[in-house]
């Protein structure tokens, strides 16, 4: 057996036997210790798990454990064994100064895994902002607690101030995100009241057009019935005016023949009566000069027999002058009589005129 092969096998006894009486083995230390050089942080934490189960109270394997945690993103895991930590520790020591910070950092970064990317650009789940700033507002009392035990430390003092920064970002975002929602919320109700009224309309204009079809349907059939029975009246109209034609046409060729008869027989009774008045005429003439010579000779008498009727002139000149006006009387009534014959001549025409329509009365028009 060679040099060699002898001390690594007293190195293996030796780490057996120590790791048989320390909390925490030298071997399992031995290989974390390696694999968290090498950054295999997974490797740690499972070396790390199996210690934990034989000593779950040693501050220095919850600490290690919750680092190695930490690496992985397991930052729910990693609070817990930061808070075993803390809890194992009686004394303000370095180590519980490092479970404070390393606990406010894993409170920290939960909270930004929970955004997730470009968070403050997009918009966040309600329920996501405020586990975020339940997350944060852990972590601020997490880096006082780290404060407490050492004020100079200044990555506490810097994450403290980025965590109240962030703290404030994410309550303005959800201020401004209920803000946005109770908008939507409008908007959304004024667009569905929109739509609403515009189905509404949409249905009555649809209702509309119907009735309209409806009603251009119906007087289409009541014009088409109104047309058929125009023709029909039109055709029972003419076929009566016909009629009435053909009636008028004989009536008025009976008037015609009547008329004709009654014309004839009204100029033969004109006739007879101008010829009456003719004869009217020429005696009330042959009177009128018989009475005139008569005159003339009662003047010569009276001329011939003044120089002895002197006393008797005034008696002469009196009944003169009654004669002339009985003859200016007869005058009157001869004008009279030939004006009454003349309107009544005019009356026969008129009436000849109208078609032996009666004459009018006293102070009414002609028909």
């Amino acid at each position: 057996m060679s040099l060699k092969k002898i001390v690594n096998f007293i190195i293996l006894f030796l780490f057996i036997v120590m790791g048989s009486l320390w909390p925490i083995s030298f071997w399992t230390d031995y290989k974390a210790n390696k694999a968290y050089k090498a950054n295999d942080y997974k490797t740690v934490g499972n070396l790390l798990q199996n210690e934990q189960i034989h000593n779950p109270n040693d501050p220095i394997v919850n600490y290690n454990l919750g680092i190695a945690q930490y690496k992985l993103d397991e930052f729910e895991n990693a609070k817990n064994n930061f808070q075993r930590a803390v809890d194992n520790l009686e004394s303000d020591s370095e180590l519980k100064e490092k479970s404070y910070f390393n606990w406010g950092n894993s409170y920290y970064k939960n909270a930004l895994k929970i955004l997730g990317k470009n968070w403050e650009k997009n918009k966040i789940e309600d329920s996501k902002i405020q586990s975020a700033i339940k997350e944060i507002e852990l972590s601020i009392d997490k880096y006082q607690s780290t404060l407490a035990i050492n004020k100079q430390n200044k990555r506490a003092e810097n994450n403290l101030k980025a965590a109240e920064e962030l703290l404030e970002k994410l309550k303005q975002k959800e201020q401004q995100q209920k803000q946005d929602n109770e908008e939507n919320k409008q908007n959304e109700q004024q667009d569905n009241e929109q739509q609403d009224k515009d189905k509404k309309d949409e249905n009555k204009k649809e209702q509309d057009k119907k009735e309209q079809e409806k009603q251009k349907d119906e007087s289409s059939k009541d014009e088409q019935s109104q047309s058929d029975e125009g023709q029909k009246n039109g055709q029972e109209q003419k076929q009566k005016e016909d009629k009435k034609d053909s009636s008028n046409k004989e009536k008025e060729n009976k008037d015609d023949r009547e008329q004709d008869e009654l014309d004839k027989e009204q100029g033969e009774k004109e006739q007879e009566k101008m010829k009456n008045h003719d004869q009217n005429s020429s005696q009330k003439e042959e009177q009128q000069n018989e009475s005139t010579q008569s005159e003339n000779d009662s003047i010569q008498e009276q001329e011939e027999n003044q120089e002895f009727q002197g006393e008797k002139k005034d008696t002469i000149q009196s009944s003169q002058n009654q004669e002339k006006d009985l003859k200016e009387k007869e005058m009157i009534t001869l004008l009279k009589n030939l004006q009454n014959d003349e309107a009544q001549l005019q009356k026969q025409l008129i009436w000849q005129k109208s078609k032996g329509q009666p004459f009018a009365k006293d102070k009414q028009k002609p028909w």
